[in-house]
């Protein structure tokens, strides 16, 4: 029997699997891809404030940016740039690698290939059920950890008395070799009520993408038939991957013998649906709280309760107020986008966010409320 059992090999998972196993507990992984090159729906793009807080090789990184472009539904440009880069990109597959095989040092098992059918909780035990493919087996373990995304039917169960927010990802590489930083594209007809991208990555290539709450597949072939309209991408007939993105937490992330943690958390910005740095640090909450619990074998559901209070202590303000921007938005139409790209302009606040010296990539808080007087004062 395993001390804890993490259902999902993602890098949350791993780094939850890495910090518990570095404090001596055993850990297995069930991870549902046979490998880590398959591809996930998933850009990428962190801080450059991730990359140093966890210790990311620098060798994983594709491209790093310091500036964007946003269109308006009527096409006009906002356009900011930073002195120094503040993002970067991954290597998705090779970030994934990286994270399991720093876990698979301290001593993690990982199964691959390994379809979680069934979790069952015993009074001093936790049974995960698996098929690996014909062949079924059972593992146990003292707690278990779900990294999983939030599609899983296992991820599914908690969200069953709490209604799920979510909205689909759609994303692929493209051919894209006179991109040269992030575009930003907004309107009813590219994306209704999220946005699109085009980020370029490497070797003349880019990650096309788009986030919708219906439609998801006819917009984003739109989406692709109109960059390569615009000759910004060579081909439109490319693989699509797709990803459910939940936009709020389940009622609770822990249980008796039970913490959850990354996107089947809602550990993820509202704004943009980017979960790897949120994940990243809730991973280490969980962590803590797990190599505490284990060591007294307290692993009821009031002895996990410290988890949901420190990732919701760290991150639900910023989550609480992406939320209410991110519905602010849903519910403008292409006139007033238009007018708030206008606006922009007029108030000079592209200037003003190039030049903010504590802009932060991850924390959008604090750039909402220094903004927001500039509006009030119209």
């Amino acid at each position: 029997m395993f001390d804890i059992i993490v259902v999902g090999g993602g890098p949350v998972g791993s780094e939850v699997a890495f910090k518990t196993a570095s404090a001596g507990y055993s850990v297995a992984v069930t991870e549902q891809r046979k490998d880590y090159s398959l591809r996930v729906c998933c850009t990428g793009i962190v801080s450059l404030e991730c990359m140093s807080s966890f210790a990311i090789d620098d060798s994983l990184v594709k491209r790093k940016f310091s500036s964007a472009t946003f269109f308006s539904p009527s096409g006009n440009k906002l356009s900011f740039e930073r002195k120094e880069p503040i993002a970067c990109v991954l290597n998705r597959a090779a970030f994934d690698t990286f994270m399991a095989g720093r876990a698979i040092k301290t001593g993690v098992n990982y199964l691959f290939g390994a379809q979680v059918e069934s979790l069952a909780f015993a009074p001093d035990r936790v049974q995960i059920q698996l098929k690996q493919e014909s062949e079924f087996s059972v593992l146990e373990a003292r707690v278990a950890v779900i990294a999983a995304g939030a599609t899983s039917p296992i991820v599914r169960r908690f969200y069953k008395h709490h209604a799920m927010d979510s909205v689909m990802g759609a994303q692929a590489e493209v051919e894209a070799p006179g991109i040269e930083e992030i575009e930003i594209y907004c309107g009813k007809d590219i994306a209704p009520d999220f946005f699109a991208w085009l980020v370029p990555v490497a070797g003349g290539r880019a990650l096309a993408g788009l986030l919708t709450r219906k439609g998801t597949g006819n917009y984003m072939k739109k989406f692709l038939a109109k960059l390569h309209g615009d000759g910004k991408i060579n081909t439109d007939v490319v693989d699509i991957n797709y990803r459910t993105i939940a936009l709020r937490p389940p009622k609770r992330t822990y249980g008796d013998r039970l913490i959850i943690v990354g996107g089947a958390a809602g550990q993820l910005k509202p704004t943009t649906g980017g979960g790897i740095y949120f994940g990243l640090l809730s991973a280490h909450i969980a962590a803590a709280v797990l190599n505490k619990a284990l060591r007294s074998d307290g692993l009821s559901a009031s002895c996990l309760a410290p988890y949901e209070v420190g990732w919701k202590d760290k991150l639900m303000p910023e989550l609480n107020s992406g939320y209410l921007a991110r519905t602010f938005y849903e519910h403008l139409s292409d006139g007033e986008i238009n007018a708030l790209f206008n606006l922009t302009k007029t108030l000079d606040i592209e200037k003003c966010l190039s030049s903010m010296d504590d802009l932060s990539f991850d924390w959008h808080t604090g750039v909402i409320s220094k903004l927001t007087p500039k509006y009030y004062n119209i």
